[in-house]
């Protein structure tokens, strides 16, 4: 039924409804289109649950993640027996917070243990480094472009790419150097001689080759040796002998002191003191002012002069001269250099 109003009322009117005792109406329900629920401001169960925890949840434990429980405190007070030595124990810590700048976060510093024995990768980087060998600057260190311990440890990124791009045995060196199988083989045999050879004198190395024909004018073709010193001044092409003081002197076949021993033919001029490059015997010999005698019946046949440091083909025979052969005319102006060690004087 509706309400009814009596405008005559005054300031003091208000619905009433007919059939209720008169009086103040206290039940909003008596209110046509307003509900008991109608004003939020106003606490029920459910706004209540909404905005607060109740009794049931907070007693099974709703804030335990956030707050220490009596339990956890109690534990962490009896582990460290009365002292907090051990930070471990303490979550979240904040150090610098806390004011302990002094100490740095796990992780940044290595244990007593493990500075006692050097050990791992610090042993292996000290033992690479010489005292002073130490050029690292910061900007090294902080380079984008080197692959961190994470990466080398983990051998990951490009370093894993290349890596796996390469097969055990996959290095073509091979092209460039020669293997052990391949020199074990003789790879270089043809290009050396082998021990085997050398040994037996045999090969090339038997048949040794020297040019007869020497191309320059005072010249010459075989051994020869340069330092030993001059004895006196001496002239290309003079034919030497060794003095007793280990120097070059000029032969002559007045005497048998200076024609017997070891000679030689100077293949340039020097003077006393300067060691000098000299053909030894052996030698094929070219001087373009020869003019020999070739052929049989030991018509090519060379002798010591008596002048000094001269050869010639003409028989010494004064008293007290020297007979001594030193080589054999190959043409006109060349010579094979090989003296006689037997020596002939006349008495």
């Amino acid at each position: 039924m509706p309400y009814t109003y009596n405008p005559f009322v005054g300031d003091l009117d208000y619905y009433k409804k007919p059939g209720v005792l008169s009086g103040t109406i206290t039940d909003h329900g008596y209110l046509a289109g307003l509900l008991d629920d109608d004003h939020p401001q106003y606490h029920n169960d459910k706004r209540g649950d909404d905005r607060y925890y109740t009794e049931i949840e907070l007693d099974a434990g709703q804030l335990d993640n956030r707050y220490y429980t009596e339990n956890e405190v109690d534990d962490l007070i009896t582990a460290v027996s009365g002292e907090f030595g051990d930070h471990s124990k303490l979550s979240n810590l904040d150090y610098e917070f806390s004011g302990h700048t002094g100490f740095q976060p796990a992780g940044d510093y290595v244990t007593s243990t493990e500075l006692t024995t050097i050990s791992g990768d610090l042993q292996t980087n000290i033992d690479g480094k010489s005292d002073i060998d130490h050029s690292h600057t910061e900007s090294d260190i902080l380079d984008l472009d080197k692959y961190t311990k994470a990466e080398v440890d983990t051998i990951s990124g490009s370093l894993q790419t290349s890596i796996n791009g390469k097969a055990d045995y996959n290095h073509t060196h091979d092209d460039r150097y020669y293997t052990e199988t391949e020199l074990d083989a003789g790879q270089l045999d043809n290009r050396y001689y082998t021990e085997l050879e050398i040994d037996t004198i045999s090969g090339a190395l038997q048949s040794i080759q020297i040019n007869a024909i020497p191309n320059l004018n005072q010249s010459a073709e075989g051994p020869k040796c340069n330092n030993i010193n001059a004895g006196e001044t001496i002239t290309i092409m003079d034919c030497v002998y060794l003095e007793s003081d280990g120097e070059w002197r000029r032969t002559s076949a007045n005497d048998k002191t200076t024609s017997a021993g070891m000679l030689a033919i100077a293949l340039e001029s020097k003077t006393d003191g300067q060691p000098m490059n000299v053909a030894l015997p052996g030698c094929f010999i070219r001087n373009d002012s020869w003019t020999w005698t070739i052929g049989g019946n030991n018509s090519g046949i060379i002798y010591l002069s008596c002048t000094s440091g001269t050869l010639t083909q003409v028989t010494v025979s004064g008293t007290d001269n020297v007979v001594r052969i030193v080589g054999h005319a190959t043409h006109a102006n060349r010579m094979f250099f090989n003296p006689e060690q037997t020596i002939v004087v006349h008495s």
